[in-house]
């Protein structure tokens, strides 16, 4: 007799990676194709900087702010099962 096999549960599309690899992707495409030096002038400091290292803290400063705004409002939100006040 022939087995009869289950058929298998099938996977989610992780799309949540899929877009942050795509974004990352694009974002080291948008680095290395930016390498010229610009000056930079911030309160008293002036600087000649390589623009793609502008962009890079720019993005990292971007991500930490959101992470801390995200992190903000998951620790203000009621609990289920605790009375809100």
């Amino acid at each position: 007799m022939a087995e009869v096999r289950e058929p298998r549960e099938r996977r989610p599309i992780p799309w949540r990676l899929i877009c942050e690899a795509l974004v990352a992707v694009l974002a080291v495409v948008f680095l290395l194709q930016n390498s010229e030096s610009t000056k930079v002038e911030f309160l008293f400091v002036h600087a000649t900087v390589n623009l793609w290292l502008i962009i890079l803290v720019s993005m990292v400063l971007g991500a930490v702010v959101a992470l801390s705004v995200n992190a903000h409002r998951l620790k203000r939100r009621p609990k289920p099962g605790r009375p809100q006040h």
